[in-house]
């Protein structure tokens, strides 16, 4: 009978223990998401367009344009993950654990997503901030600078697939990246 009581205060004494240890764990904050709007409006009826993860033909995720519906859309909302030095990675709350991926350094490359844990320097952004939240995403592949995240030729139809371009100071490379509420 004294074995049984004694494992019993054993297991009582760990779970204390445990319970404990999980008290004094700090919480883990949650991230910040943003929505990505490009200055691209469709023609009719003047709605925004947003970056969106979308799932793609090739079986693949591609980030396209989508008429914004922020609060009510997780593939329109991004959280930005600081890599240091001013380099993010851009991941998508949707499409857990992947990034924007900037496919090669070639004017019209494809912009897929990809899992965020790859060490690949193609996941690599900055946020070159024009004031006010306005800005553009310059790709760090491999360290070069001069290309960028790209409305292909600045057209407002939603679905468009993004792609990579030199860096033009257009609209098509303009973006609007605001906090959205907790």
């Amino acid at each position: 009978m004294r074995l049984p009581r004694r494992i019993a205060g054993l297991l009582m004494a760990a779970g204390m223990a445990v319970g404990i240890t999980t008290v004094s764990v700090p919480a883990h904050a949650d991230p910040n998401y943003y929505v990505i709007e490009t200055t691209t409006y469709i023609d009719t009826g003047g709605v925004p367009l947003c970056l969106e993860g979308d799932p793609a033909p090739d079986w693949a995720y591609r980030v396209t344009t989508q008429p914004c519906n922020v609060q009510n859309n997780w593939a329109q909302q991004w959280e930005f993950q600081s890599q240091g030095g001013g380099v993010i990675k851009v991941a998508n709350r949707a499409i857990s654990g992947w990034c924007i991926e900037a496919n090669a350094i070639a004017n019209g490359s494809a912009v897929p997503l990809w899992p965020c844990s790859s060490t690949e320097s193609n996941l690599r952004w900055v946020f070159v901030d024009y004031g006010i939240g306005f800005g553009r995403l310059e790709s760090r592949i491999s360290g070069s600078t001069g290309h960028c995240l790209d409305v292909p030729m600045g057209q407002t139809l939603p679905g468009l697939w993004m792609q990579v371009y030199r860096c033009n100071s257009t609209n098509a490379q303009k973006f609007f990246a605001g906090s959205l509420p907790a």
